[in-house]
């Protein structure tokens, strides 16, 4: 399955792939009613949207994000690295644009069926 990357697709250049990993500032998430540890994921998507790879940790199906892009984009944080590792951009920034929680949204979903 391919994925809509736009807001993430000018951070590849000439890179093959991404790793998103999202988490929170636990206090915050905890206090606005959420498990931590439920909030913590990541994946690698290629640069034309197919997804590579993401957490297969024990607790899958327990993972979320928030409902609405207006919560995460308060209490998430998270980076986007390429292949190496190397720190592409901090997620935070990304979080303030609509379409990258919908991604991330998407791929969570489509990994939990």
């Amino acid at each position: 399955m391919n994925f809509n990357i736009e807001a993430i697709i000018h951070l590849f250049e000439e890179k093959t792939k991404m790793i998103i990993s999202f988490s929170t500032d636990w206090r915050t998430f905890e206090n606005a009613g959420y498990d931590p540890d439920q909030a913590r994921f990541s994946f690698t998507i290629s640069r034309d949207g197919e997804l590579l790879d993401w957490d297969k940790s024990e607790g899958l199906e327990s993972k979320v994000i928030p409902n609405s892009w207006h919560d995460l984009k308060c209490i998430c944080e998270g980076s986007v690295c390429d292949e190496s590792y190397e720190l592409a951009v901090e997620a935070e920034e990304l979080f303030k644009q609509e379409s990258f929680y919908n991604m991330c949204n998407n791929v969570l979903l489509h990994c939990k069926k």
